[in-house]
């Protein structure tokens, strides 16, 4: 975040100070803003001559979706920073397109992680079911990552231990945790909840009162929902709901 055009996005300018250069305006990159915001049929706002500043110790990485280029930074001893822009999608394309595939280039040991998202359970109570059995996973890392729609556990060993231990660590959490386990993987709970519908040949109403909308927000998200969820309702007043 901070590679903005605003007064508080000072990310760019004080890394590039810290890395010793200075910011210096790019003709094209600011051409390529403006072409961005044309065909979005939006203003051009004099703010955005910011982001077309540059550092001239640093390398641009190109951003497909938003206006703010991501920046690589590389010291004299070979350490990395990248800068991305706070904007989750933006983030995402240019961490796949530009970061990514120079990460897998660099050397060092390989990891793989397993995800397994859970729901209807306590990251507390996972823990007591789970904490005292991984000590037989010494080679096994694991994380705690909870949300509003529950717990997901990032299980993280390295590759040349993963396939020792893949089958067993399944089979100890899903013995541990049982049905509060919904998926493996980083799949959206919303999607799951669809196949298990369209498996089933089953569809779905929804009628809404305090969450105003939000359950059919959500389902309306994953793409070919409109085969299984056929109308949502939001009836707030007690006179509505009769």
């Amino acid at each position: 975040g901070g590679l903005g055009p605003t007064r508080d996005d000072i990310t760019k300018k004080t890394v590039t100070e810290y890395f010793g250069g200075k910011l210096i305006f790019s003709e094209s990159l600011f051409q390529e803003i403006q072409e961005k915001l044309r065909h979005r049929k939006r203003i051009i706002p004099e703010s955005n001559r910011e982001q077309a500043l540059i550092p001239d110790n640093a390398r641009i990485l190109p951003n497909p979706v938003g206006t703010a280029a991501g920046l690589y930074f590389e010291d004299k001893k070979g350490r990395r920073v990248y800068l991305v822009p706070g904007v989750p999608e933006e983030m995402k394309s240019i961490f796949n397109e530009s970061i990514r595939p120079e990460l897998i280039k660099l050397p060092g040991e390989k990891i793989r992680v397993y995800i397994y998202k859970t729901t209807g359970i306590m990251e507390s109570e996972i823990v007591d079911r789970i904490e005292e059995g991984l000590n037989h996973f010494p080679m096994v890392k694991v994380g705690y990552y909870p949300s509003v729609y529950g717990v997901t556990l990032k299980m993280t060993v390295k590759e040349n231990e993963a396939g020792a231990v893949e089958s067993r660590l399944r089979d100890f959490l899903y013995n541990q945790l049982g049905d509060a386990i919904y998926t493996e993987g980083d799949r959206d709970i919303t999607e799951i909840i669809a196949d298990k519908l369209l498996s089933r040949g089953w569809t779905l109403s929804v009628a809404e009162s305090c969450t105003g909308g939000l359950i059919s927000h959500r389902l309306t998200e994953v793409p070919g929902i409109s085969r299984v969820f056929t109308e949502g309702l939001v009836t707030y007043s007690n006179e509505a709901k009769m």
